[in-house]
């Protein structure tokens, strides 16, 4: 029961990211740094650059994935971030809408995906939502907040 939770706690986590992969393909064309930086770390996620993901996080993000909390970017990086990779990797995301709202030194990201694939055996056809908050910090931004739900 333990493990099948975890499963299906992970399963959330990789759903969420692979929204944000979407939204990445969505808005490659946008203007607005905030959604750039969002889009980079979609990228990052899909072509399992671990380093860049890790360096588009605050140290302080909080991830809220799948019921589960982390805490900081190190705990995510040495956590969920490979698994996410590798379960984007087995997906077809179709972004279904997405949004970026920015003040000065804030943003909010906001998406929702169709998600489908196979993994580790199992057919996924799942629509995700996914919130991201940024704050610009010496003239870049930085995810401070993610959370991913399904």
């Amino acid at each position: 029961m333990k493990a099948m939770k975890k499963y299906l706690s992970l399963l959330g986590s990789m759903t969420v990211l692979l929204a944000l992969t979407t939204t990445l393909q969505a808005v490659e064309t946008a203007t607005n740094d905030a959604a750039k930086t969002v889009i980079a770390f979609h990228n990052a996620l899909n072509s399992g650059n671990a380093q860049r993901a890790r360096m588009l996080l605050d140290d302080s993000v909080v991830i809220y994935e799948g019921g589960g909390v982390e805490r900081s970017a190190d705990e995510y990086a040495n956590h969920h971030l490979h698994a996410d990779i590798e379960f984007m990797s087995k997906m077809q995301v179709t972004m279904l809408e997405h949004q970026v709202k920015t003040t000065a030194d804030m943003a909010v990201s906001i998406s929702r995906s169709k998600v489908q694939g196979k993994y580790h055996d199992k057919d996924i056809d799942i629509e995700t939502m996914e919130t991201i908050v940024l704050k610009k910090h010496d003239g870049n931004w930085r995810i401070m907040h993610i959370h991913w739900s399904n």
